[in-house]
């Protein structure tokens, strides 16, 4: 199947959402800027309405291959592995990727370190370069920690991309980071928000990249698991209390704005994006952080770590990783579930007909 397409890329104070279709005097991001092949799920095209909050893309893994050619001056980071075969020429190629995303930069500057295997790279604009550092020492540990509390991360390198956003703190995709030119330009104001934004983007990488989901009918699902993840972050540099109170106070502004709403709510149930992120974000985490404190830590992390072995490629469900939080788990979970997923999750039980 060939398809051929033109798109024009607004300009960021015209673009729509996040501004991840769009383009600034220094960056172009062209994000979602192509046909993507919808999934297959229980014999049906899964496809969901689009709204300016929340992730839009529900998609399968694929392998990609692309060439890009830029103006003069500009220079290109992409999900996946770019190569440049000519003066703005660039291949890129990446396998298992559930998204392309590509970036367009100029006038950054480059840094990088290393987690392990794992060459991390920074973009960053020159006045920014004690944030950037700063982002990267974050992104680095948590990829570390993640990789041994999860699974190891699947892709060679990880960028984590400077770019001018709208309403939003950061972006994930597969193998890259968008982190927005706001945050960067306070740093060092506000330090626990500024490491949650990596702690929590990088933990996108194992739920997002590597495990699917609907993120627009179950955006709990990535999101609760992401967010509590960069709880983990937190804890093991000594600063679980101070995250566990801001998912708290959170929580109680979301539902505020939102009381109708649950964690497990689709994204269609919080118009303009009212209380989205207070209740499924840090709501979501707390859903978890009860979860594992009903488990225990080893039963918790034992089910995370068969989730991700289980499901890695695939798109998955809440029930399924429920499915697997119950088996894992030595006391029953069920009040806790329907306290704060509601009785939409509630536990099947299959009857068996008596003997003759």
């Amino acid at each position: 199947l060939s398809i051929s397409f033109r798109g024009k890329v607004p300009e960021l104070n015209a673009s729509k959402g996040y501004g991840i279709f769009a383009h600034s005097p220094t960056a172009a991001v062209l994000s979602q800027a192509y046909p993507i092949l919808a999934p297959r799920h229980d014999g049906a095209w899964l496809v969901e309405p689009i709204f300016p909050w929340g992730d839009a893309v529900v998609a399968a893994v694929a392998d990609y291959s692309a060439r890009v050619t830029l103006p003069t001056g500009w220079s290109l980071v992409a999900t996946g592995e770019e190569t440049q075969t000519a003066s703005g020429v660039y291949l890129v190629e990446g396998e298992n990727l559930r998204e392309l995303v590509l970036v367009a930069l100029r006038g950054y500057q480059e840094t990088s370190v290393e987690a392990g295997e794992v060459l991390v790279r920074g973009y960053f604009l020159p006045g920014h370069r004690e944030a950037g550092e700063a982002a990267l020492e974050v992104t680095a540990q948590a990829l570390l920690l993640y990789s041994r509390l999860f699974g190891p991360y699947p892709f060679p390198e990880l960028d984590v991309v400077e770019v001018p956003l709208k309403g939003a703190a950061g972006v994930e995709y597969p193998g890259l980071i968008l982190a927005g030119e706001t945050y960067l330009e306070r740093y060092p104001a506000d330090p626990l928000f500024f490491t949650m934004i990596f702690a929590h983007e990088v933990a996108h990488q194992w739920w997002y990249a590597q495990v699917g989901n609907d993120q627009v009918a179950e955006p709990w699902l990535d999101e609760a698991l992401t967010t509590y993840s960069s709880g983990l972050y937190f804890e093991s540099v000594g600063m679980f209390a101070d995250i566990l109170s801001y998912w708290q106070a959170s929580y109680q502004r979301g539902r505020a704005r939102n009381p109708t709403a649950t964690v497990a709510s689709p994204l269609w149930e919080f118009p303009d994006g009212a209380g989205y992120g207070g209740i499924v974000y840090s709501g979501g985490a707390l859903f978890l952080h009860e979860v594992r404190l009903r488990m225990g830590d080893t039963a918790f992390l034992r089910g995370l770590r068969r989730y991700l072995e289980e499901y890695r490629w695939r798109i998955a469900t809440g029930r399924d990783l429920l499915s697997i939080l119950r088996e894992e788990s030595p006391t029953p979970l069920e009040d806790i579930i329907q306290e704060w997923l509601g009785t939409g999750y509630k536990q099947e039980v299959s009857a068996s007909a008596p003997n003759p």
